[in-house]
């Protein structure tokens, strides 16, 4: 295939040619699409993705580290209204711990494009 892709996932482009058919279907769970998620669906996804993202961890440190981060971002979000900083900066915080290769999990992935949307 000749013709290039660029792809922007969560601030980085990714240029290359498109690997697969022509016909690429990208589900987005909670009815999900860029600029369109909720407070809702975000305290869904945490609450539904919260164990296995902390199962990522490679230590029982990393795993304790990630239940701490996760814990405070659903407490912040219980607020009328979430402080967008504090909730960018918890789920930052999660990013750092999981390192560049966990944070493109499905899971984590979904919970980020959620924070992005709802706080920058």
């Amino acid at each position: 295939m000749s013709d290039s892709r660029t792809t922007n996932v969560y601030g980085r482009d990714f240029h290359g040619t498109n690997i697969g058919n022509e016909h690429n279907t990208q589900h987005n769970y909670y009815g999900s699409v860029t600029g369109t998620a909720t407070l809702d669906a975000l305290r869904a996804a945490l609450a539904e993705h919260a164990d296995r993202v902390v199962a990522l961890g490679r230590t029982g440190d990393e795993q304790a580290a990630l239940r701490h981060e996760i814990a405070a971002t659903r407490r912040e979000l219980a607020v009328d209204p979430p402080d967008a900083a504090v909730v960018r900066n918890r789920w930052q915080a999660v990013l750092a711990v999981l390192g560049t290769a966990l944070a493109m999990n499905a899971d984590v992935a979904q919970i980020s494009q959620f924070v992005m949307d709802l706080f920058g």
